[in-house]
This record gives structure tokens, C-alpha cells and sequence, in this order.
């Protein structure tokens, strides 16, 4: 079984290897409460309806981390 890091902001990477052998860059990802499972999805999927609402875009977390304090707060 691999082992992958989770580091900031939630990301987990996924090994190039692994990538290649799945010819696709995106991932279904099934939560069940204490796992979760990752199976490949073709490039071109569409998302459920509401994801990613909650998610800054680059330019969203571009103008907050200049607006923040760098304080934490």
C-alpha cells in the first residue's frame, strides 16, 4: 500500500507513475466517512453540481494572501 503526504491546503499528490498508468490527470474521490477511495476519471468528467463552490480560484487566493496580516489572523 502507498503512503502519500497530505500538505497544505489539503492536496495529496498522486506518484507520476501512477498517473501515467491511468492515462488521466483526474480522480473520483468517494468519501466514506473513515476512508476514502480514489479511482482514475477521464479528463474531460464534469463536476457534481455545487463542487468546487467553495474553493478560491488563483486569483482569489492570490488577492487574500495580500490582504493578510501574515499574523495567522
Amino acid at each position: 500500500m502507498k503512503r502519500l503526504k497530505i500538505v497544505s491546503g489539503g492536496h495529496a499528490v498522486l506518484p507520476e507513475e501512477i498517473q501515467r498508468r491511468w492515462g488521466t490527470r483526474c480522480v473520483s474521490l468517494e468519501d466514506h466517512g473513515d476512508h476514502v477511495v480514489l479511482r482514475p476519471a477521464p479528463d474531460d468528467a464534469t463536476p457534481p453540481e455545487g463542487f468546487g463552490d467553495d474553493i478560491a480560484t488563483d486569483n482569489e487566493s492570490a488577492s487574500l494572501r495580500r490582504r493578510s496580516s501574515g499574523a495567522g489572523f
